[in-house]
C-alpha cells in the first residue's frame, strides 16, 4: 500500500502544472482599453518631461499600466532615471488618470 503513495502524488503534482498562455511581458496590462493605456502613458511621458526638463524622451524601465477599482481610472506605475546617466539610480513615479469617455479628465502625478 506504501508503495502506491509515490505514484499518486508524483500524478496530482502533475495535474497541478498550470500550462495556461500568458501574455507577452510588453503586452499593456490585462483589462486596460489600448486608448487609455497609451493616453495615460502619454501624460506620464508628458509629466516627467516637465519635471525633469529634459530635452528628449526620458530614460524609463518598468512601466505598466493598470486598471483601478474607481471606474474610468488607470494608474501608470513605473521607473526613471532623471540624468539619464548609465550610472545614476532610477526614481520610482505613479500616475493616477481619471477618463471620461477616452479623453483624459484629470491626471495625478507623483515623483519619489
Amino acid at each position: 500500500m506504501r508503495w502506491m503513495v509515490l505514484p499518486l502524488a508524483a500524478a496530482l503534482l502533475a495535474a497541478c502544472k498550470d500550462e495556461s498562455p500568458q501574455p507577452p511581458r510588453d503586452a499593456p496590462s490585462a483589462g486596460v482599453p489600448q486608448g487609455r493605456a497609451a493616453e495615460a502613458l502619454r501624460a506620464a511621458e508628458e509629466r516627467l518631461r516637465t519635471r525633469l526638463r529634459q530635452p528628449g524622451p526620458p530614460m524609463q524601465r518598468a512601466v505598466p499600466v493598470h486598471r483601478q477599482a474607481l471606474a474610468d481610472t488607470v494608474a501608470v506605475c513605473g521607473q526613471v532615471n532623471p540624468t539619464g546617466r548609465s550610472d545614476d539610480a532610477f526614481l520610482p513615479y505613479v500616475l493616477v488618470a481619471s477618463f471620461e469617455g477616452e479623453r483624459l479628465a484629470r491626471a495625478e502625478f507623483f515623483l519619489a
